[in-house]
This record gives C-alpha cells, sequence and structure tokens, in this order.
C-alpha cells in the first residue's frame, strides 16, 4: 500500500494552518468579519496539535506597499535595547539612531550545528524522522539553492549577494532564540503580537521577531508573496519554517 511520506502530509498542515485565519475573516458572502475585541493571540507554548496563537516579540512596524499590501522596512530594533528574537548571532544597535539590526551567521554554522546546540536529541529526531531528506519532502538549509534577493544584503550588513542557505541559517536562529514557534506556528515570528488574521491579510503591519527577513526574502510582491512562500523550500526562509513545522510536527527535543 503507498503511504504519502511524512512530511508531505506536514507540508500540507503547514499550508492550511497558515491560510486559516485568513479564510476565518470571510462570512458565507465572502465578506470580511469583524474581529472580536483583543487579538486573539496567546503568550507562551502550547501541547499537542499545531493551533493558532502567537508569541510575543517585537519588531519593526511595516511600511505600505503596492496595491495596499502592508511591508515591513528595514527591520531596525526598537529603541533602547535588544530586539527580541536576538542570540549571540546577531548584532543590535545601542540606541534607536544607530542603525537596523545585523543578523550574523559564521562560517561554521550548519543546520546540523544549529540544531545540535538545542539539545542532544534535535539532530538525531529530525534525521529519523526525514526532516532533513529531501527524498521525504524535508530539507537542510544547504539544501536551499541560489541567491536570496537584493533587499537581504542589508540585513546582513554587506552589499554583497547573500546565499538562501545563509538567510535560511539565520532564520533557523531566529526561530530558535526568540521561541516564535512556541505554539507549533511560524506565523507569530512574522506577525508577532499583531492580530494574526490582519497581518496576514495585510491590514495590520506585523511586529515579529523574523520581520526583516521574512521580507527581504520573500516580500517581493507584499504581504502576498510572503504568505504564499511561508513554506516555499526553494526560499531561505521558507526552508527554515517547513524544518520547524516538521521538528514540531514530530515533537522533536528541539527547545521550541
Amino acid at each position: 500500500m503507498n503511504r504519502t511520506p511524512i512530511a508531505t502530509l506536514l507540508h500540507r498542515c503547514f499550508v492550511a494552518n497558515l491560510l486559516l485565519p485568513l479564510l476565518a475573516g470571510c462570512g458565507d458572502a465572502g465578506q470580511p468579519v469583524p474581529s472580536a475585541s483583543g487579538s486573539g493571540n496567546t503568550s507562551g507554548a502550547t501541547t499537542g496539535a499545531a493551533g493558532p496563537g502567537s508569541a510575543t516579540g517585537s519588531s519593526q512596524t511595516g511600511s505600505q506597499g503596492s496595491g495596499g499590501d502592508s511591508t515591513v522596512g528595514s527591520g531596525a530594533g526598537g529603541s533602547g535595547g535588544a530586539a527580541p528574537g536576538l542570540d549571540a548571532g546577531a548584532e543590535t544597535p545601542d540606541s534607536a539612531d544607530a542603525g537596523p539590526l545585523i543578523r550574523v551567521v559564521s562560517d561554521g554554522e550548519t543546520t546540523r550545528s544549529i540544531l545540535g546546540a538545542q539539545g542532544p536529541n534535535c539532530t538525531s529526531c529530525a534525521l529519523m524522522n526525514g526532516c532533513l531528506d529531501p527524498a521525504q519532502n524535508g530539507g537542510a538549509c544547504e539544501d536551499t539553492p541560489g541567491t536570496a534577493p537584493a533587499a537581504c544584503g542589508p540585513v546582513f550588513g554587506t552589499t554583497s549577494p547573500v546565499t538562501e542557505t545563509k538567510v535560511c541559517l539565520a532564520t533557523l536562529k531566529m526561530i530558535f532564540s526568540s521561541h516564535c514557534s512556541a505554539d507549533l506556528q511560524q506565523q507569530p515570528c512574522f506577525c508577532g503580537d499583531t492580530d494574526r488574521q490582519m497581518c496576514l491579510a495585510g491590514d495590520a503591519p506585523p511586529t515579529g521577531p523574523g520581520v526583516d527577513l521574512y521580507t527581504c526574502d520573500l516580500g517581493a510582491g507584499g504581504i502576498t508573496s510572503i504568505v504564499g512562500d511561508y513554506g516555499n523550500q526553494m526560499r531561505g526562509a521558507g526552508q527554515a519554517n517547513e524544518l520547524v513545522n516538521c521538528l514540531g510536527f514530530i515533537g522533536c527535543e528541539c527547545n521550541l
């Protein structure tokens, strides 16, 4: 009997969960339904199957993109302190006037080294369950081909081309260090505390710790392309999202 690879099932669940907040905003006639009071986001981890929610975090207010889509600026950190989701591999300005944060990926960092830093069983669990195997619809950052859009250069403090692999590694580090996927969803890594439905529709600016990475890598077409490519394994940020989605769904002990 043919069986669908588990990574394929995870991808389908990922896409369905990503679109759920948008579908929930339309009534029977296709008209937007007013949201209830409060953002509908939750803070902290939830157990069991993935569900809507958000981990706390802050980033930059988005600038208005074409066609009314809300896209993000340079990804500068908040004033007077470090932006959430940063670890030793990211530099942050001392003040609001010092410029945007710079993402740092050292030469020796790999997908496996980042996973290994999350716990003694994280890498082995990922390998055992096909999360790093392209043949099972998994993948490591090193499997992500090509060069990222030019907009990612400033995010890494360079005018030279940045590889999609590097964007993937930086996104992976951001997710683990900020715990923005603690509810087994990656949308909070982009939306943050912003109402998820409004964020994914482009009606409110995203405030998550990975706004700069998602915008530079996926945001050429505004919020539409960010949502559409959020799990695209041909893009660095999308590859990182799919990998974390696999780890969370399987229940690997990876300190999410």
